[in-house]
């Protein structure tokens, strides 16, 4: 993870270490935390981050057999990208995805990476999750997976990646709704909790089976 500095660990044992788990500190001046990239390693890199009142508030997709061309525009109209759409001759077709920042906003996004005509891989799909709905899956889901599950009380608040003719590869930065930041860290079967913190302002949020943190 970018943007972020290692303060302790958590996890569970029994006769073995059985999980383990990191918590996590945002050195990013506001607050966010970088998760990812997934995708390919060619491309220019992109990124932003929207103001601390502000929100994700429309995604321009432009997808076809993958994903083309990615633009946003936040809650004060301040628009990032286009990011990749560089082939005039392949631009796919346009989805307009808007959410108003406060009955609804973005927590969630997965898709695929592959190959994709002479690249060997570009994201060739994406979806998006908010605490409502789901949009998606755009472009064509071929090739490898990824995913990342909604978060307990996060929002994603930026993209970063790398893109050219098309996007290579993508991130997001998230950042939480009220008090608190959060993350999710691991997921695995337990038998004994153990906790090591470096810092007080730390603490523990275990939701079932998954394990997260709250930076206050």
């Amino acid at each position: 993870m970018e943007d972020s500095v290692l303060v302790g660990f958590h996890g569970r044992a029994g006769f073995y270490l059985d999980a383990i788990g990191i918590y996590v500190k945002p050195l990013n001046p506001r607050g966010s935390i970088s998760l990812g990239t997934w995708g390919g390693p060619e491309g220019d890199p992109f990124g932003f981050v929207v103001g601390t009142t502000s929100w994700i508030k429309q995604i321009i997709v432009r997808h076809d057999s993958n994903i083309k061309a990615l633009s946003f525009k936040d809650g004060n109209d301040h628009n990032y990208g286009i990011f990749g759409g560089k082939n005039p001759n392949d631009l796919g077709r346009e989805t307009i995805i808007e959410f108003d920042g406060r009955s609804e906003f973005l927590t969630s996004i997965s898709g695929t990476n592959g190959s994709y005509v002479n690249y060997a891989s570009v994201i060739t799909s994406l979806l998006f999750e908010t605490n409502l709905n789901t949009y998606g899956p755009f472009g064509r889901e071929i090739g490898t997976t990824f995913s990342l599950p909604i978060m307990r009380g996060a929002v994603v608040v930026g993209f970063h990646g790398k893109s050219n003719i098309y996007i290579d590869s993508i991130g997001i930065y998230v950042r939480p709704v009220q008090n608190g930041r959060l993350i999710k860290i691991y997921n695995g079967l337990a038998e004994e909790i153990f906790n090591v913190r470096l810092s007080h302002n730390v603490s523990l949020d275990l939701d079932i089976s998954l394990f997260t943190i709250m930076l206050n």
